[in-house]
């Protein structure tokens, strides 16, 4: 791992009770989303809940021993904009940038081994 250039990503970070947390999306954090059945080809089918969904699934890479009826009590005491964001982006446009970001970036291939097709 030792030279390995991280790329930076998006978080989200904020204090709720006194704890501080920071809130983002891994390659595990996404594999661990898949398995407890999160599954975004149904996206389009929950609109309502999408935002709040991917919320709490935010919270696996740091947080993820935080009871899912408090992610989803702090999801609704979020205000609607950062407070460093003049552009107005909402919670849910945020959460949901982040999401594309760390699914492109688990698709992505760094291109340092090379292989060929055998016949």
């Amino acid at each position: 791992m030792e030279g390995m250039m991280k790329t930076k990503k998006s978080r989200i970070e904020f204090e709720y009770e006194g704890k501080a947390y920071t809130l983002e999306y891994t390659a595990d954090s996404l594999r661990k989303m898949q398995e407890r059945g999160f599954d975004v080809s149904t996206a389009e089918n929950k609109l309502l809940t999408l935002a709040e969904d991917l919320f709490c699934g935010a919270f696996i890479a740091n947080h993820d021993d935080t009871d899912i009826q408090l992610r989803r009590e702090i999801f609704k005491e979020f205000s609607y904009t950062a407070e460093n964001d003049d552009t107005g982006t909402k919670i849910e446009a945020a959460i949901m940038a982040m999401f594309k970001e760390a699914c492109e970036e688990l698709r992505s291939h760094r291109g340092n081994v090379k292989w060929r097709i055998a016949n």
